[in-house]
């Protein structure tokens, strides 16, 4: 527990560090990066064979989207943005609920199957916001910026182990 809440700490310094101070919004990130692997590494020692399996599966999952957005980038919108996160608040919210009254196996597979889209679309959506900012390339933050991607691919991750 706490080793959560010092990475949504962290997540939150991330997010509202200015990009001028390069130095100390890398420190922070990689700090917090280091928080994300000692709370993943009970996963990685318990069942590594799957964890690399899952580790793999996702990256090329991952490449897989990243591809479909850059070769058809007018089937992804950015007026998705508001609907994903809807939608992600749904989702959170049925999470909590099961923290109060558990769900049974099948539920869990099916709620993980839906994060497994819904991160998909997120997926997409990001990646696009990605091709359009660096287009304009006004002010980088380059953090900030592929952040949704890389906590995309994080919460991929976690549903796919979840159903292996």
């Amino acid at each position: 527990l706490m080793a959560l809440l010092v990475s949504l700490t962290l997540l939150v310094l991330v997010i509202s560090t200015p990009p001028k101070f390069l130095v100390g919004k890398h420190i922070i990130w990689v700090t917090w990066i280091a928080v994300l692997g000692y709370i993943f590494y009970p996963l990685a020692k318990l069942r590594p064979r799957i964890f690399e399996q899952t580790k793999l599966l996702v990256f090329s999952y991952m490449v897989l989207l990243t591809l479909i957005t850059f070769k058809w980038p007018s089937m992804v919108s950015l007026t998705w943005g508001r609907t994903l996160l809807m939608l992600l608040l749904l989702l959170i919210m049925i999470h909590v609920i099961g923290f109060f009254a558990p769900y049974s196996s099948q539920m869990h597979y099916m709620i993980s199957y839906a994060a497994i889209v819904l991160f998909s679309f997120f997926m997409l959506y990001d990646t696009k916001k990605l091709m359009v900012k660096a287009k304009q390339c006004v002010k980088a933050d380059y953090i900030n910026d592929s952040l949704g991607v890389f906590l995309d691919g994080m919460n991929l991750f976690v549903n796919m182990f979840h159903l292996r």
